[in-house]
C-alpha cells in the first residue's frame, strides 16, 4: 500500500488512454535525480471500470529500505468508492515500444476505499531501469486495469437443495440402521443423523443410555405422526406443510394443528431441539384461541417458553376471554398442574378491572377495551 509521502511534481507525468482499459504512463527521467527516497510522483487520474485512478511511482523506492536501488510502483482509487475489486497490472515499454516480458506484473486486489493504493515496492531495479527502458531521458508505463462486478458474473449459482436430499434419505429405509417403535408405527432411520441434532438422541444411540448395537428403540409415550413430525426436521430443519394444503378456513383443522404443534413444542424440548421448539413457539404465540390457549399457557410454563407464556396470559385476561376459557377443560387441567399461574392470571384480571375503572372515571376509553383475540 503506498505510504504518504511528498509528492515531488505531480507534473512530470502524463497520462494517455492506449486502449480499453490500459493506460500509458510517460515519465522524465531527467526529473528523477531531484527526488529522495520516498518521495513520490503521480499521474493525472484516469477512468477504468466506472471508477477514476491514478499511478503513483517513487523513483527511488517508497520506504529507506529499499536503499534507492529499485522503483516502487502502485495503482491508487480516486474515486469515492469502496471494496472495488479489480485485476491489474503494470509493464515497462522496452526501446522498442514493447512490453517487457521480464518487468510486468499483475495481481488481483480488493480497493477497500478511496485514497487505498497497491503495488510493488521493488518494482524494477533503478539500474535495469536506465539500461533497457529509458529512451530520450523518458520511460513508459502501460498499466491494464478490469474492474470486477459481482452484478455482471454470469454464473447462476442454484439455490441449497441439501434439505431435499436428507427428506429423500427419510424415506431410505435401505440405508437406515437403526428403527423406532412408536406406539406400533415403525420408523426406520439413521442413527449418526439422529445423534448429529440432538444431544439426547446422541446419548440414546451412542452412549450409556442404550445398548450400542441395538436395533430397535420403542417408544410408548408419543403418538407416531408427532414424531414423524419430529423426524422431519430433524431431516429437513423445517416443519412439515401445514393441513397438507387443506382450507385453512377450516376451524376443526386449525384446532388439529395448533395441538399438533403443542405436542411437537413437548417433543422438542424433550429432544432439545432448540430451534424446532422456537419455531412451535412462534407458530403457537399467531394462533392463541379460546379453546386452547389453557392447554398451551400449560405447555409453556412447562417448557420455559416465557414470550409465549406472557401472551397467553394477556389473551386469558381479557374479561371477555376469560369468562369462556375458564369454563373449558384445559382450564381446569391449568389449575391443577399449574396452579401459580392461576394467580398470575388473577393479578392481571385485577389490574384490568382497576385500569377500566380509572378510564371510566376519567372518562377515556379503556386501553384493554382494544384487546381481540389472536
Amino acid at each position: 500500500m503506498a505510504s504518504t509521502a511528498t509528492n515531488n511534481n505531480t507534473d512530470i507525468t502524463k497520462i494517455s488512454k492506449v486502449a480499453s482499459g490500459s493506460y500509458r504512463c510517460e515519465i522524465d527521467f531527467s526529473q528523477l535525480e531531484k527526488i529522495n527516497i520516498g518521495e513520490y510522483i503521480t499521474s493525472p487520474s484516469f477512468l477504468a471500470g466506472g471508477h477514476e485512478w491514478s499511478i503513483t511511482c517513487y523513483p527511488l523506492g517508497n520506504k529507506e529500505r529499499t536503499n534507492d536501488a529499485y522503483l516502487s510502483l502502485f495503482l491508487d482509487l480516486r474515486t469515492d468508492s469502496k471494496d472495488v475489486s479489480a485485476i491489474f497490472d503494470f509493464n515497462l515499454l522496452d526501446k522498442n515500444g514493447r512490453p517487457s516480458a521480464t518487468q510486468s506484473n499483475r495481481t488481483c486486489h480488493v480497493f477497500e476505499k478511496s485514497g487505498y493504493g497497491w503495488g510493488w515496492p521493488k518494482f524494477v531495479r533503478v539500474e535495469d531501469l536506465k539500461g533497457s527502458y529509458v529512451i530520450d531521458n523518458h520511460f513508459v508505463i502501460v498499466c491494464t486495469i478490469t474492474v470486477l462486478s459481482a452484478s455482471a458474473c454470469p454464473v447462476v449459482v442454484p439455490s441449497s437443495d441439501l434439505h431435499l436430499h436428507f427428506g429423500k434419505l427419510l424415506e431410505d429405509k435401505e440405508t437406515a440402521d437403526v428403527t423406532f417403535d412408536v406406539n406400533g408405527e415403525l420408523f426406520h432411520v439413521h442413527r449418526l443423523v439422529l445423534a448429529t441434532r440432538s444431544p439426547v438422541f446422541k446419548a440414546e444411540l451412542y452412549g450409556t443410555m442404550h445398548e450400542h448395537n441395538s436395533t430397535e428403540i420403542k417408544i410408548y409415550d408419543m403418538e407416531p405422526l408427532v414424531f414423524r413430525s419430529l423426524l422431519h426436521f430433524i431431516y429437513t430443519d423445517s416443519l412439515p406443510d401445514d393441513n397438507n394444503g387443506d382450507d385453512d378456513d377450516d376451524s376443526s383443522l386449525i384446532m388439529d394443528d395448533i395441538m399438533m404443534t403443542q405436542h411437537l413444542l413437548v417433543a422438542a424440548d424433550r429432544y432439545a431441539l432448540d430451534r424446532l421448539k422456537s419455531m412451535c413457539e412462534a407458530k403457537l404465540y399467531k394462533t392463541v384461541t379460546v379453546d386452547t390457549v389453557a392447554t398451551t399457557l400449560a405447555i409453556a410454563e412447562q417448557h420455559n417458553c416465557h414470550q409465549l407464556k406472557e401472551v397467553c396470559i394477556d389473551f386469558t385476561a381479557v374479561p371477555g376471554n376469560y369468562t369462556k376459557i375458564a369454563s373449558t377443560d384445559g382450564y381446569d387441567h391449568l389449575k391443577l398442574c399449574c396452579p401459580l399461574i392461576i394467580e398470575d392470571i388473577q393479578h392481571k384480571l385485577n389490574e384490568t378491572s382497576i385500569d377500566e375503572l380509572r378510564c371510566e372515571e376519567s372518562g377515556t376509553e379503556s386501553p384493554c377495551q382494544s384487546v381481540k383475540p389472536i
